[in-house]
């Protein structure tokens, strides 16, 4: 009866909401056959839709081969973030024993370019490809990958509710990582330590407060009911911010889910009555992954100390004003720039805005693997 909670959030949609997210979803697992031409379901009544159906045996199939103890680990990228990162993503974590991969492709040419490289199942389709020139935008979508706060960019981070709502619909727990992440040691060992009573563990930025503006760009979903409502919500709050034109990302709303939660309240319509008295949230147990074992940019290439710091859009508490935050200085022909008084199991590369800029500081402090184009292990 609970796991039903989060499965009627999404019955009772209206017909309407339900295409609005369709037109929005980043739903994984369409077959091969069904990825470049839409295919025609029968809905009853003699009508048509050209909606392909949301979960397939296919997906199934694929999260069934590369999950581990019922986890799977989940990137989402475009052909741009893919050819400049993806290999990085994927072969640190596989030195790390980091095995159950899947990519989820936010296009066709980042699909095609899995398979090329050998890929298998654990390369699947986001079910909703890019145009192939972003409009404003002299980058081809296909092409670069995308800047920070850019359209192309916004359309792809939305999609990560839904994609992550339907793997846990199948019973997965799920961790997502952002492509631009590099894995030292598995996580696993600390989300079943430290994080095992957590439904979900999210990576700070410069707060340690649930909620101050915490990263969707790392973070583990137990497979729990309170999860499964709690990501159904996260993906009606986005449903809602995309009525409202201006850039916002699925971060955004993840911590606008996080701060309503702990202020008692859903801001949020489109749930059942029983999500609202707010008896589940009570059992929901969300957790900030801690600084020094899973940094964020701003928190490796910068120096976190005591000082006379100020609360800021995504810094907010109270102990905001008694942190700064310096940034480090490159050195060249250093032996390793990389810091030694941290030991972190995974470094994720953002908290810069060119992706140019972001490869060349991987590069000097000393992330980036030397691999050939055929390694991928």
């Amino acid at each position: 009866p609970r796991n039903a909670i989060a499965l009627k959030m999404r019955a009772e949609r209206s017909e309407a909401a339900e295409d609005a997210l369709f037109a929005a979803d980043g739903v994984i697992g369409y077959p091969e056959e069904t990825i470049s031409a839409k295919k025609t379901i029968s809905s009853g009544g003699g009508k048509t839709s050209s909606k392909a159906p949301r979960v397939v045996s296919w997906q199934a199939a694929a999260l069934k081969e590369y999950a581990i103890d019922n986890r799977v680990v989940i990137t989402i990228c475009n052909f741009g973030m893919g050819k400049d990162w993806l290999q990085q993503w994927y072969v640190s974590a596989w030195r790390a024993g980091v095995r159950n991969l899947i990519v989820v492709a936010a296009d066709e040419d980042m699909y095609d370019w899995g398979k090329y490289f050998g890929f298998e199942n654990n390369v699947t389709a986001s079910g909703r490809w890019e145009k192939k020139k972003e409009s404003n935008s002299s980058a081809a979508v296909g092409g670069h990958a995308f800047g920070w706060r850019s359209p192309g960019y916004e359309r792809v981070v939305t999609q990560r509710a839904s994609i992550l709502r339907e793997i846990m619909d199948l019973g997965y727990d799920v961790l997502y990582s952002d492509t631009d992440i590099h894995w030292f040691e598995s996580p696993f060992g600390e989300m079943d330590d430290k994080y095992k009573k957590c439904d979900l563990s999210v990576q700070r930025e410069k707060s340690d407060v649930l909620g101050d503006y915490n990263c969707s760009g790392f973070f583990f979903f137990r497979n729990s009911w309170m999860a499964k409502i709690f990501v159904a919500l996260w993906e009606l709050y986005i449903m809602e911010r995309l009525k409202t034109p201006g850039f916002f990302t699925d971060q955004t709303e993840l911590n606008h889910l996080l701060t309503d939660l702990a202020a008692n309240k859903i801001t949020v319509k489109g749930a059942p009555k029983s999500v609202y008295d707010l008896a589940w949230s009570k059992q929901f147990t969300g957790c900030t992954l801690a600084w020094d074992q899973f940094p964020s940019g701003v928190n490796y290439f910068s120096k976190r100390g005591k000082g006379k710091g100020k609360q800021t859009a995504d810094c907010m508490s109270s102990m905001c004003k008694g942190l700064i935050w310096k940034p480090l200085t490159y050195t060249p022909n250093k032996k390793t720039a990389q810091r030694t008084d941290l030991k972190p199991l995974i470094v994720h590369h953002n908290f810069i805005k060119s992706n140019t800029a972001k490869m060349q500081r991987a590069k000097d402090f000393g992330f980036w693997l030397p691999l050939k184009e055929n390694t991928w292990v």
